[in-house]
C-alpha cells in the first residue's frame, strides 16, 4: 500500500537512509551524514513538497521523495525531482514502479517535468528508467573539494 508519510514513520526511513548512504561515492571522501538535517528534510517534502511510503504487512519497504520547484529555465514551468528513492532489495522490480507511478499521477497538476537521478553505485537504474518512458537527459559529475 502506498500512502503519505507520517512522523511516525521517520525511525524506519532513517534507518534505511544511512543503509544507503553507505552504498554511495561519498563514504569515500570522509563526508558524514547529518542525521538531524535529513529529518527535517523528510519533514519538508512531507508537508510542502511529496513523500510517499510502500507499506507491506506494516512494514515500510519503500519510500519515494521529490522536491518541487520551479524549472530553472522557464519558471511558468515547475520540476518534480526525486531527492529519496529507496526500495529494499527484497521487493525491488514492483514496488518502484508502483511508486513512480503514483507519483506521476499525484503530481500531474503540479508538476510539468519528474526527473530521477542515479548514483554510480547503484545498478541497471538507466534501462530501468527508459523501460518506463523517461529519457536519459543529463549525466552530473561530482568532485569533493
Amino acid at each position: 500500500m502506498i500512502r503519505k508519510m507520517t512522523e511516525a514513520d521517520i525511525p524506519v526511513l532513517l534507518a534505511y537512509g544511512e543503509h544507503f548512504w553507505k552504498q554511495t561515492p561519498y563514504v569515500s571522501t570522509g563526508m558524514e551524514l547529518d542525521i538531524e538535517h535529513i529529518r527535517g528534510l523528510l519533514m519538508v517534502l512531507k508537508e510542502d513538497h511529496y513523500m510517499r511510503v510502500y507499506e507491506i504487512d506494516g512494514s515500510i519497504v519503500g519510500f519515494l521523495g521529490i522536491f518541487i520547484a520551479p524549472f530553472l529555465f522557464n519558471p511558468t514551468y515547475s520540476t518534480a525531482t526525486e531527492l529519496f528513492f529507496f526500495v529494499h532489495p527484497d521487493h525491488r522490480g514492483t514496488v518502484g514502479k508502483e511508486l513512480m507511478a503514483q507519483a506521476e499521477q499525484d503530481l500531474k497538476d503540479d508538476a510539468d517535468i519528474l526527473a530521477f537521478g542515479e548514483l554510480r553505485s547503484s545498478k541497471d537504474m538507466t534501462e530501468y528508467y527508459t523501460g518506463l518512458g523517461y529519457v536519459h537527459s543529463e549525466t552530473t559529475f561530482v568532485k569533493v573539494i
